[in-house]
């Protein structure tokens, strides 16, 4: 609903849980699987590793 503030007024917005509970799961299945297709998962663990074997860290002087 609209709410009249003066300009540069501070406010709070406080959201129930309620709100967010009933349907977290139903959101949850939703998404699920939502990716399939459109990302080769193997090429992804191979890009992970790749960037692990990656350093940017100084080399350390003894």
């Amino acid at each position: 609903e609209k709410v009249d503030l003066p300009e540069g007024a501070e406010f709070t917005i406080n959201l129930s849980d309620e709100l967010f509970r009933a349907d977290k799961e139903d959101r949850f299945l939703k998404a699920a699987g939502s990716w399939k297709g459109l990302i080769d998962a193997d090429e992804l663990i191979q890009s992970i590793y790749a960037d692990r074997r990656v350093s940017s860290r100084p080399e350390v002087k003894l």
